[in-house]
């Protein structure tokens, strides 16, 4: 059994696009048994450890003044958002990655739909620096400003409304009544809801 049950029954914002995506998957199955608390998720790896390592740095280096790692619940909804950094009125969220983005990524964008929505600001910046070998192998690097990447994402009150909102309360409803989510029943549900 897991014995942090914060992140077995609550969903994440970074797990946004699982919400939002196919269920009928034997990825979000996992995921969905994490949230019963029937199976632990312990993966780490190089990439993530470097990540998490580099995201104040990367946040930091941005010279403006933030606050770091507030987390917000929704208990009702079985929510719980971790922010990397924010301001008074905008939410940085910080990535990493190895290869070039052509576009911002969709799950990205989601993550930050819902970090706005929570908070009630609605300005968010992807922070991206791109990493190179040296910086997964050795955690402790400093920042090259010229690698950092940032994105203006814009808020989309219509999209939280009508396709993440329902989805995570019926998500929410499921665990807490142990029962597997299905596009049926959910449909099902809505309607009830309404």
């Amino acid at each position: 059994m897991i014995t942090n049950k914060n992140r077995a029954t609550f969903w994440g914002a970074s797990e946004t696009s699982m919400i939002v995506g196919n269920w009928d998957t034997q990825t979000f199955m996992q995921l969905f048994l994490v949230k019963l608390g029937v199976r632990e998720n312990n993966f780490k790896n190089k990439y993530t450890l470097a990540g998490n390592s580099y995201e104040r740095k990367i946040a930091e280096s941005l010279g403006i003044k933030l606050k770091f790692d507030r987390c917000i619940k929704k208990r009702n909804i079985s929510l719980r958002v971790n922010l990397d950094a924010e301001s008074k009125d905008c939410i940085y969220e910080i990535k990493t990655h190895k290869d070039e983005w052509k576009k911002v990524p969709t799950n990205y964008i989601q993550q930050c739909q819902v970090q706005m929505w929570i908070t009630g600001k609605h300005k968010c910046k992807i922070v991206a620096y791109k990493m190179e070998e040296d910086n997964y192998e050795n955690f402790f690097l400093g920042i090259e400003k010229d690698r950092i990447e940032i994105y203006d994402i814009p808020y989309d009150q219509d999209w939280i409304n009508n396709i993440y909102l329902p989805k995570l309360k019926y998500l929410s409803y499921c665990i807490k009544h142990k029962q597997t989510p299905n596009k049926n029943k959910f449909e099902e549900f809505g309607k009830e809801k309404k």
